[in-house]
C-alpha cells in the first residue's frame, strides 16, 4: 500500500493485525523497515481520525449553543 493511498477502516485493521504479528518475531532489518513504514501509515490514519473527530465535536458543541 503507498502512504500517499488512504487507508480504509479495514486496511487500518489488517495493518494492526499484521504489525502485532510481526511485534512478536525476532527482529530483522528488513521488518524494522516494514514495521516503520506501517507505524507511520497507522499513525496517520489515527491523526486523520482524530482531527475528524474534534471537528465533529466541534460542530455538535457549536449547535447546542
Amino acid at each position: 500500500m503507498k502512504a500517499s493511498t488512504p487507508l480504509t477502516e479495514i486496511d487500518y485493521h489488517l495493518l494492526v493485525a499484521e504489525f502485532d504479528m510481526l511485534w512478536a518475531r525476532p527482529p530483522e532489518a528488513a521488518l524494522r523497515a516494514r514495521m516503520d513504514q506501517m507505524m507511520r501509515l497507522i499513525s496517520a490514519f489515527e491523526e486523520s481520525r482524530r482531527i475528524a473527530s474534534s471537528a465533529c465535536d466541534s460542530a455538535a458543541s457549536g449547535r447546542r449553543r
